[in-house]
């Protein structure tokens, strides 16, 4: 007998691929079908990495900008200072800018994620680097 289809066969799938499917009946006597034609799905691709970085330094601020992404559906940019290890996240913008308060003086490797409404994140942005005094 034919294995039959169970919604969690399509869980965990990549997103941005194409799958592709087929079908064939099997009825209460153990008779099985032809396949019907081969047909394709795609899963929905992840929000483009933001682009177009810049910072200021503007009296004790950092106001950071970028280009908001052309997909329709982003919920929120999530913007994070990289470090060696490990990203520390500095908060999240619904659009372009975001300011903040530098906690000491350095170098703020910063970096942004868009995030779209099904929560589905981008890659991060290049880096965009800035010399704090303080």
């Amino acid at each position: 007998m034919a294995a039959s289809y169970r919604p969690s066969d399509d869980e965990g799938l990549d997103d941005g691929r194409t799958y592709y499917y087929r079908v064939r009946a099997v009825d209460v006597d153990g008779l099985i079908g032809g396949f019907s034609p081969v047909v394709s799905s795609k899963t929905k691709p992840v929000p483009s990495r933001p682009g177009g970085l810049a910072a200021v330094e503007d009296g004790g601020s950092i106001l950071l900008t970028w280009h908001e992404n052309p997909e329709r559906d982003i919920a929120r940019y999530l913007i994070f200072r990289s470090g060696i290890l490990s990203d520390k996240p500095l908060g999240e913008a619904a659009l372009p800018p975001f300011i903040f308060q530098p906690q000491e003086g350095g170098t703020y490797r910063l970096r942004v994620r868009a995030v779209d409404a099904d929560g589905l994140e981008s890659p991060p942005s290049e880096p965009f680097t800035i010399k704090v005094k303080k």
